[in-house]
């Protein structure tokens, strides 16, 4: 009979067995759970920092708006100021223009009046001028 030495099972098996399986409990015990106890001492505090920051993000967003909002109410505030003023400007304008305008007319008519009582006296002036030349020119004709 022929004898195939590689399907026999012998105590050596069993202490090949009995070797791998106190090296994997040897593994285990020394390599495999205080790296597990990293990664997931990592892991936890990876999603502990990543809560913290999605958290910080939400602040941030709210803080983003608040501020958003209060410079468009700012803007809207010195919108409303600029009209507010330009509108006093052109009242103000407005006002000084009829006051210039009122000024100009009573001005106007104090001139008027010079001009017309000017008038009035060079007339007399040259009714008396010319009557005394006209009685020169009549001596001297006459």
């Amino acid at each position: 009979m022929i004898k195939n030495d590689m399907l026999d099972l012998d105590i050596s098996v069993l202490v090949v067995l009995m070797l791998i399986w106190g090296l994997m409990f040897v593994l285990d015990k020394i390599f495999l759970k205080p790296v597990g106890n990293i990664v997931n001492t990592r892991d936890k505090k990876n999603k502990a920092d990543i809560g913290r920051l999605e958290a910080l993000a939400v602040g941030i967003e709210e803080k983003s708006r608040i501020v958003e909002e209060k410079l468009r109410e700012a803007r809207r505030e010195n919108m409303k100021i600029k009209e507010e003023l330009i509108a006093k400007g052109e009242e103000i304008r407005e006002r000084l223009v009829a006051e210039a305008r009122e000024k100009s007319k009573t001005i106007m008519k104090e001139s008027m009046l010079t001009m017309d009582a000017e008038i009035s006296a060079a007339e007399e002036k040259l009714g008396s001028e010319v009557q005394e030349f006209s009685r020169k020119i009549n001596e001297i004709f006459v």
